[in-house]
């Protein structure tokens, strides 16, 4: 079984990866996280130095040296979910949507010590998370096969959720 989640930034899905892995004894794969240990930095400095354009190929790379057939739980980053990326995401039989208001994301971000690339360094976060969204928002609908707010919902609910549609 291999289960790859994706949304926004912010919207829980390193959490709720976790978590997933942990109660289905999955192994959990993070693919920013992959791209640190690649790159020996964290993903704001590897984005700001390489820019978008490489920075997603970088990703595409990562994803494909990902082995199917051994069972996982990925995270992909914010913008991970594209064009570049459809055949490899589609090869996943549980492709979850985590789906969050522009308004708690920027809630979140408020709270968040993490430096996310594409919200840094702007005078309107809510605009700029709106036109992420947007940009987004098709390859996240067509990408999914299930999709869960994740705006208000506990985490432990959200995971029992996810694991029970998986399961039915």
């Amino acid at each position: 079984m291999n289960i790859v989640l994706f949304g926004m930034p912010l919207v829980g899905k390193t959490t709720i990866g976790r978590m997933i892995s942990d109660e289905l004894s999955l192994t959990y794969i993070d693919l920013d996280k992959k791209i640190e240990d690649t790159y020996g930095d964290n993903i704001f400095n590897i984005f700001i130095r390489l820019g978008e354009k490489q920075f997603r190929n970088i990703e595409n790379e990562h994803l494909k040296q990902i082995n199917m057939n051994d069972h996982h739980v990925l995270t992909l980053g914010g913008g991970a979910a594209n064009n570049i990326n459809r055949d490899i995401i589609s090869l996943y039989e549980n492709r979850i949507w985590l789906r969050c208001s522009t308004a708690e994301i920027a809630r979140r971000n408020r709270k968040d010590k993490t430096r996310r690339p594409l919200l840094y360094n702007t005078n309107n976060l809510i605009g700029r998370l709106e036109d992420l969204y947007k940009a987004r928002r098709s390859y996240f609908s067509s990408f999914s096969n299930f999709r869960i707010d994740t705006d208000t919902i506990k985490i432990n609910r959200i995971t029992q959720s996810i694991i029970g549609k998986i399961n039915e």
